[in-house]
């Protein structure tokens, strides 16, 4: 069997055609979506963590200032009834 050296930054390795071939195995479209929607996820889990992560006091903040501005509203209708 022929071999063909591959290149890999300080690794050469020397793999056969006959083994190159079969590491090009062909998936089926809806398997290979499947896989590409996966693949999406996982690079798109460090962003949201992120996001959270920058975003979560701000909600937090914004719920309290939400909550005091209710009890406000309640307290001066519960004003204007008496």
């Amino acid at each position: 069997m022929p071999t063909r050296p591959t290149m890999h930054a300080r690794i050469r390795v020397k793999i056969s055609r006959a083994i190159q071939r079969q590491a090009l195995i062909t998936v089926p479209t809806e398997q290979a979506n499947q896989l590409a929607l996966i693949h999406g996820y996982q690079a798109m889990a460090p962003i949201n963590r992120e996001i959270v992560r920058v975003f979560t006091p701000c909600e937090e903040e914004a719920e309290r200032h939400l909550i005091q501005f209710r009890r406000q509203q309640v307290a001066l209708i519960k004003k204007s009834r008496r």
